[in-house]
């Protein structure tokens, strides 16, 4: 007898990556400023000094009623559009908001270990200014591959132990907020600036 049997792949995740050519120059030399500029800010704030956090690299208030930062809501906002629509669901009965907003530099070194972003649904980042060959590594969440770390990826269904997305400057990244993400050291001089947020999608109240 013929056996009938089925392989299927479950459980992908999504990773929307795109240029925002939308964003001139002059917008992006702002985020410059500003990102430096709340290095400072974060120095003077904070008893523990600029000395901790230029080591975590993470600078900010939560910038959501920043309003030198509409230009990349607006962006930020169009890219989610964009997303859900890849994946077949109407924004248009959704309510979309840009929550937190958070600028981070890497100096020659410093990296961010592995974490999620919670009670959100999708996080984001997007690249100011970065040296060459920067990275976000994304950690596949399925535990077989904790169980048989030895398994080659390439015999795997395309499977990943880590993906590792390269990045340039004006690159923006969306991703479910549960998905384990860290950013590798920066092996170079050049600072790398970038932005990170959230965005929180809900259907709109009914009218």
């Amino acid at each position: 007898m013929e056996l009938q049997c089925i392989c299927k792949q479950l459980f992908g995740i999504n990773l929307y990556s795109a240029i925002c050519k939308n964003i001139t120059d002059e917008e992006n030399g702002l985020l410059v400023n500003m990102c430096y500029e709340l290095v400072e800010q974060v120095a003077k704030d904070f008893p523990i000094g600029e000395e901790f956090y230029t080591k975590t690299t993470y600078f900010g208030h939560t910038l959501k009623d920043e309003r030198r930062l509409d230009f990349l809501r607006d962006q930020i906002t169009t890219h989610v559009k964009i997303y859900l629509e890849a994946m077949n669901v109407d924004f248009n009965v959704l309510d979309i908001e840009v929550d937190r907003m958070w600028f981070n530099i890497n100096r020659k070194g410093e990296f961010h270990l592995p974490h999620v972003h919670r009670n959100t649904t999708f996080a984001g980042v997007y690249y100011i200014d970065v040296p060459d060959d920067s990275s976000l590594m994304f950690m596949n969440p399925i535990p077989r591959f904790v169980s048989f770390p030895k398994m080659n990826p390439s015999t795997s269904n395309g499977q990943e132990i880590d993906h590792i997305e390269r990045v340039t400057a004006k690159t923006l990244l969306l991703f479910d907020g549960w998905v384990i993400h860290c950013v590798p050291p920066n092996r170079s001089t050049k600072d790398r600036l970038c932005i990170a947020f959230n965005v929180n999608v809900n259907p709109k109240p009914a009218s």
